[in-house]
């Protein structure tokens, strides 16, 4: 790809920053949207490892609601 470059007098200099910035973008891109799209996903991970907490822990501790109760946010 380089050599092309070369033998079209563009500096491979300059195209290889450039390259390396827009597959930077995409990278950033694709985890942006996967951190949306997985944000559910995330949530109920969360609200089932602290319900087994509280389980193992007998509910002695008491402070805030259960993990049904009102912490599910509402799809818009």
């Amino acid at each position: 790809m380089f050599a092309a470059l070369t033998e079209l007098g563009i500096a491979v200099s300059l195209t290889a920053p450039t390259f390396l910035i827009l597959l930077a973008g995409v990278a950033l891109a694709a985890a942006i949207a996967f951190g949306w799209g997985a944000r559910n996903v995330a949530q109920d991970i969360v609200e089932r490892a602290y319900a087994r907490r509280g389980e193992a822990a007998g509910e002695s501790r008491g402070a805030g609601p259960a993990p049904s109760q009102g912490l599910r946010r509402e799809e818009q």
